[in-house]
């Protein structure tokens, strides 16, 4: 198959399983609960994980803020860090997420409830983001190239 012929259609993420249910698309790209609500809800199945290959254990979100900002308010930018350091070490606690979920009437058969917890990572690796922003280069979606070490708060 070539990749030129693939024709994406951005969706709020509220919109995915609903416009796969209804095929105003083939396939989406998601995260969780879309992952879970699709398979409970319609069936389906995982084609390919997106997190693999070139993609593996990339970093897909995080926080950014301009650096004057970061220096002006530098304790609150530090305070903001290490409440996020605490969620992440709840978030990598496979049985409270459970538990969560299973509460949550919303998702169904609460007996069900397969849960994949990503990495949450407690520091900031410059060769991880590098990556990132090495592959969007690579697609000419990001001209010039980024040398990411310089831009991350310490």
């Amino acid at each position: 198959m070539n990749v030129a012929n693939v024709g994406w259609k951005a969706l709020p993420t509220g919109q995915l399983v609903s416009a796969l249910q209804n095929h105003q698309v083939d396939a989406i790209l998601a995260s969780e609960p879309a992952i879970y609500q699709a398979e409970i809800q319609l069936g389906a199945s995982e084609v390919i994980d997106s997190c693999s290959g070139q993609t593996a254990s990339l970093p897909l979100s995080g926080y950014f803020a301009l650096g004057s900002f970061a220096h002006k308010y530098r304790s609150t930018v530090l305070a903001f860090r290490s409440a996020l350091l605490e969620a992440q070490s709840q978030a990598s606690q496979a049985a409270q997420v459970q538990a969560v979920l299973a509460s949550d009437e919303a998702h169904g058969n609460p007996d069900r409830v397969p849960v994949t917890l990503g990495q949450y990572p407690t520091s900031v690796k410059a060769s991880n983001i590098q990556r990132v922003a090495s592959l969007m280069s690579s697609f000419n979606l990001l001209n010039p190239p980024l040398d990411v070490a310089q831009m991350i708060f310490h």
